[in-house]
């Protein structure tokens, strides 16, 4: 029996399982946030989602301490697997950081691993674009390149420029197969409310804070899993994990990336 198929009997999947139920992937830590427990000018997202995909709406992202203790958990346990519909992927129309169109069908033949990040990468995604940055190296040791789509989460900057400054500086000039895509309110609010993605942020403080799920899509395009990552926020706002949950992440979503593109 496969991870994937575990995840679903073991009673702590079906306690993450009922979380999600009763409001789902929200940003876990393994620490309070001070920083971002601001009273949000602007909640975006999570109002709806197409419960055909078993994508569900998220709650306001108010952090949730991951009590667990790492070294007990298994691998489905530690990245929060959650396994989904295999039903094509809800459509994503935006436009990438040098002004291209992209649709989903431009990645169809490759894996992908789907992600929601803020084009200054701030708050958690410097541990979430190390996670998948190892990961691609682990598997492009197996030949497997994975295509990496990161939508914008940041309703202040949506510019195409924006968009290509976030892939050249670090970390996620590190990632080798990214595409940041980015496009208006208009468009790109209903694209994280599809895929349960809840934005809240203070555009008086510049304190952010999105959902942090990684969806892992096979090579046609089909919806197999979603990851939820999570890190140590400082009272500084500075997001942290050490380095051997940064490897043991990143080893899932290689592991369970693998098995979707078989």
């Amino acid at each position: 029996m496969s991870d994937r198929q575990a995840a679903t009997e073991t009673p702590e999947e079906l306690d993450r399982a009922a979380m999600f139920a009763a409001g789902p992937p929200r940003i876990p830590a393994r620490t309070i946030w001070i920083a971002l427990a601001v009273a949000a000018v602007l909640g975006i997202g999570g109002a709806f989602a197409d419960h055909s995909f078993n994508i569900q709406p998220t709650a306001s992202p108010t952090p949730v301490t991951h009590t667990a203790t790492a070294q007990h958990e298994t691998l489905a346990q530690f990245v929060g697997l959650k396994p989904l519909d295999d039903k094509t992927a809800p459509a994503i129309d935006l436009t990438d950081g040098f002004g291209r169109p992209f649709t989903m069908s431009l990645v169809v033949g490759r894996p992908v691993i789907l992600t929601f990040l803020g084009p200054t990468c701030k708050e958690s995604c410097p541990v979430v674009t190390l996670e998948i940055a190892e990961a691609e190296a682990t598997l492009a040791k197996d030949h497997l390149r994975p295509a990496v789509v990161i939508v914008n989460a940041d309703p202040q900057h949506l510019s195409v420029a924006s968009a290509h400054a976030a892939l050249e500086r670090r970390p996620l000039v590190e990632l080798s197969g990214a595409t940041f895509l980015t496009g208006s309110l208009t468009e790109i609010e209903p694209i994280w409310k599809t895929y349960g993605v809840t934005i809240e942020d203070d555009p008086t403080t510049g304190a952010l804070a999105y959902t942090n799920v990684l969806f892992l899509l096979d090579s046609a395009g089909r919806l197999q899993d979603s990851l939820t990552s999570f890190a140590d926020e400082s009272f500084s706002g500075t997001a942290t994990l050490p380095t051997p949950e940064i490897d043991r992440f990143a080893s899932g979503i290689a592991t369970y990336l693998e098995q979707v593109a078989r």
